[in-house]
């Protein structure tokens, strides 16, 4: 007979058993609660009973992360089944309404079927086996909840990598003119300076040829004088 199990992380195994009975499970069983495994919950499903069998105690860290489905008749919890916390592994079998009946295979894909049913539509078991076998990649997501497309991704990456380039250019391109613009001034600076030199340099032969022209014209009037 085939049950499921359904580690405290969520991952779920399809096993075999002989009988299911309470000291068989804990057995079995990788991850435990406190004290001895019990038959929490049970629920109609079809002419069929679907029971669960685990731990509703346990130390921190040892949670169970699985959600079971809601509404499951219990002899003894009064919390919902859809919202108590579990501890170590949980075991799921089927077996007839008729208890002297032999309970049945219960796989993975069955709890599938079952979960659908419970819940409406949303097939806890079947989405977490495939996650688990499948390893299904996650796209990426808007915030409304959007799966995004691939290409759509892929160009939004090189828009941003467009942007960048594009921005970098142009702040290279104002690297380059504010380096011309520095080497332009110290160009006209440096023909400053040799104007201004140039200007010193006029300026000085000017005086010498002013002198020389003094002293010429003292020179003619000393010999005219002497003559005369």
């Amino acid at each position: 007979m085939i049950i499921v199990q359904i580690h405290r992380d969520g991952a779920m195994d399809e096993i075999e058993v002989e009988e299911v009975t309470d000291s068989s499970l804990q057995a079995l069983s990788k991850s435990q609660g406190e004290g001895h495994i019990r038959p929490l919950y049970e629920w109609t499903y079809g002419s069929s009973l679907v029971s669960c069998f685990g731990w509703y105690d346990g130390e921190a860290g040892f949670e169970n992360k699985h959600e079971l489905p809601p509404s499951g008749h219990s002899k003894f919890l009064e919390e919902d089944s859809s919202t108590i916390l579990l501890f170590g592994d949980i075991f799921l079998c089927l077996s007839e309404q008729n208890k002297d009946k032999d309970k049945e295979d219960f796989d993975i894909s069955m709890c599938g079927e079952f979960y659908h049913k419970i819940l409406g539509g949303f097939d806890e078991c079947d989405s977490l086996d495939s996650e688990e076998e499948d390893g299904q990649k996650q796209l990426p997501m808007t915030e409304d909840g959007d799966v995004i497309d691939e290409v759509d991704y892929v160009d939004d990456v090189d828009d941003v990598v467009d942007v960048d380039d594009a921005d970098y250019v142009d702040d290279a391109d104002d690297v380059e003119d504010t380096g011309e613009t520095i080497e332009s001034e110290e160009e006209e600076e440096e023909e400053a300076v040799e104007t201004e030199d140039e200007d010193d340099n006029s300026e000085e032969e000017y005086d010498l040829n002013y002198e020389e022209t003094v002293l010429e014209e003292d020179d003619y009037l000393y010999e005219n004088e002497v003559d005369v």
